[in-house]
């Protein structure tokens, strides 16, 4: 947890970004291991994320954007 509170420190968003989509991707792989023991591989995981990453930014740019920013 130390870790996020000083990259939330440093105001470092887009790295944070990055850090949670990765985790809600490794949460959601380890789901699907669990219950649908469906395994990926470790960079289709990570392009996964990258992927999803992407797509969430596309969706919320512009004035979407400032309002997420702001809360």
């Amino acid at each position: 947890m130390a870790w996020f509170e000083g990259q939330r420190k440093s105001n470092a968003k887009i790295k944070m970004d990055e850090a949670i989509m990765i985790l809600w991707i490794l949460w959601e792989a380890r789901n699907n291991l669990c219950w649908n023991n469906k395994q990926n591989l470790s960079a289709a995981t990570l392009y996964c994320a990258k992927k999803e990453l992407e797509e969430w930014r596309s969706a919320n740019t512009g004035a979407q954007m400032t309002v997420v920013a702001k809360k």
